[in-house]
């Protein structure tokens, strides 16, 4: 496997949810923790780490990076992590997909080349907060952000037809990994860690 940096996007302001999503339990730790215990087992070069200014989730080995923009969702922490990692690629994980396994997301790290990125897609719609992005996604990300276009599927979208993001279809075997808590009714249907 090439090296690579890992960013776990924790910086959103969980409006839905209607309190910080970060801190959810899962299996007795909160989500954040299980997150970067995820991603340090695949043994990235880089850890880094999206949170909100006011309340950085501490952890040694991590790194905090601000969001490029405030409140520009999942897009402002991807700008702010693609534009300080040293890495030629960036493996992303969102806060909020407690199903989220390393097979997974070593999948998205094999399909991908040393300089290239890989996304699952589903019905149309890529997922984007469990992806790699490659480094030249940078300057493309960037000019969307500064745009006021915070949508990840058009910035995906047009990183495969430049050939830097591998689409891959997505087992059904693996689509319960992409379940994500976003409200209180996700925590309800989701049962038991």
């Amino acid at each position: 496997m090439t090296e690579f940096a890992a960013l776990m996007l924790a910086g959103g302001r969980s409006r839905r949810m209607g309190r910080p999503k970060a801190w959810l339990d899962a299996g007795g730790v909160p989500l954040w923790e299980r997150q970067c215990a995820l991603l340090e087992s695949l043994a990235p070069s880089e850890r880094l780490l999206s949170s909100p200014p006011a309340d950085p989730l501490a952890r040694a080995g991590w790194r905090a990076i601000p969001d490029a923009v405030p409140d520009a969702g999942p897009l402002g922490g991807l700008v702010g992590a693609l534009e300080a990692m040293a890495s030629p690629r960036l493996l992303v994980l969102g806060v909020d997909l407690p199903s989220m396994r390393a097979e997974v997301l070593r999948i998205l790290l094999a399909a991908g080349g040393s300089e290239t990125g890989a996304a699952f897609r589903r019905g149309g719609l890529y997922e984007t907060v469990a992806a790699v992005y490659p480094r030249p996604v940078a300057a493309l990300a960037r000019r969307r952000l500064d745009a006021g276009d915070f949508g990840l599927q058009a910035l995906c979208a047009e990183a495969v037809r430049r050939k830097w993001i591998v689409p891959l279809p997505l087992p059904e075997s693996m689509a319960d990994a992409f379940q994500n808590w976003n409200t209180p009714e996700d925590l309800r249907n989701f049962g038991a860690f």
